[in-house]
């Protein structure tokens, strides 16, 4: 799956060295992993990075910065106090980095919780009496996980926000600790790219999604990131389907992560992207392409849709599937047609599919 979400009511800090050497995160309260994103309607790969520290030193860039910042601020590393002046910062920082959605840094954090089952520690930065920058990053047994990062948007010019998380790192480096997650790097999106900074490429680490192993990311095929893969592959059958004059269209699906206990996982549309066969026979995805990264191979559906859902939202959640490139409604899978790495075969049977639904539209016409 691509996407899982686990709420713990207590989480321990050998559990969470365990969740971060699987590539989770945490998230408010929760505990999960996901490898994409969507932005500005627009899909995207979560490339998950860590820093092992075993035998790491910083780098003579990474110690102009420290030494820099070290002259001119006061900083101080202490268990995570959410008090009114980092409320008024993060909201400063809010304004200039609109991503952060949520109203409040304890919403960020603690998702309307009194508690917060995470040990967490923060970073502070003072230009004398003044909060200037803050980090908060969690601690497990062996692994440091940073969590987010704030500062003053009139200290640009300083890499406040890299900063402390130099100032994280120092601090696992002085407690012993083995692994630093910063989070992920985008590609496509240079703007995280500082994530890799902080170490040598052959240092950084990234999590492989097809084999769930840590490599260097020097390592990493800018062609296999998990989002490109599925979408050239999905392109590949679009073209030829044109080819036959079957119309199909490529549809970001953000339900994919749906989290629907009482629904049987076997029938869930897990994919982030889909191509859509048939719309100008249907007004919503009824037959759909998959593409499987884990088995390099394609499945040939039909699905089913669960109109109830949007209900309970408030809102109807279909779009003109013709016109837009995301189907926001919730689907299932109801049976596999067939399921093949070999693009002829599912070729194949989507031409059948295409004889048979073109003649019951005869039928329909001569009754």
């Amino acid at each position: 799956m691509f996407t899982e979400k686990h709420q713990p009511h207590t989480i321990f800090s050998h559990d969470l060295d365990q969740y971060l050497e699987r590539g989770w995160y945490r998230m408010g309260q929760t505990i999960f992993t996901t490898h994409f994103l969507f932005y500005r309607n627009s899909l995207y790969s979560a490339i998950w990075t860590r820093l092992p520290l075993e035998n790491y030193q910083f780098r003579k860039s990474l110690r102009k910065i420290k030494n820099k910042n070290e002259k001119a601020f006061q900083t101080i590393i202490r268990p995570t106090d959410l008090n009114l002046e980092k409320e008024n910062l993060y909201l400063e920082y809010q304004k200039h980095f609109p991503e952060f959605r949520s109203p409040s840094l304890a919403a960020y954090l603690n998702d309307g919780h009194d508690t917060n089952i995470f040990n967490s520690l923060e970073a502070c930065v003072y230009d004398g009496d003044k909060l200037i920058a803050f980090s908060i990053f969690d601690i497990g047994a062996k692994s440091l996980a940073s969590i987010i990062g704030v500062y003053s948007p009139d200290y640009q010019s300083y890499s406040l926000g890299f900063y402390t998380m130099l100032l994280e790192i120092q601090y696992g480096l002085d407690h012993d600790f083995t692994m630093y997650y910063p989070g992920y790097v985008v590609p496509g999106r240079p703007k995280f790219d500082y994530k890799k900074r902080i170490g040598k490429p052959e240092e950084v680490q990234y999590f492989d999604l097809k084999t769930s192993n840590w490599l260097s990311i020097s390592q990493l095929d800018e062609q296999e990131v998990p989002i490109r893969k599925i979408t050239s592959n999905l392109g590949q059958i679009h073209a030829d389907l044109k080819k036959i004059g079957i119309f199909s269209q490529l549809l970001y699906y953000p339900s994919y992560d749906l989290n629907l206990p009482f629904y049987d996982s076997n029938y869930r549309l897990d994919a982030p992207i889909f191509l859509n066969i048939f719309p100008d026979y249907f007004n919503a995805p009824r037959y759909v392409i998959v593409y499987d990264i884990w088995k390099n191979n394609y499945s040939f559906c039909i699905t089913m849709r669960l109109e109830d859902l949007a209900y309970s939202l408030g809102e109807k959640l279909e779009i003109n599937v013709i016109e837009q490139r995301r189907f926001l409604d919730a689907i299932f899978k109801r049976e596999v047609l067939v399921e093949s790495n070999n693009i002829d075969e599912i070729l194949e049977v989507v031409w059948k599919t295409k004889m048979t639904l073109a003649d019951l539209g005869n039928t329909q016409k001569t009754t």
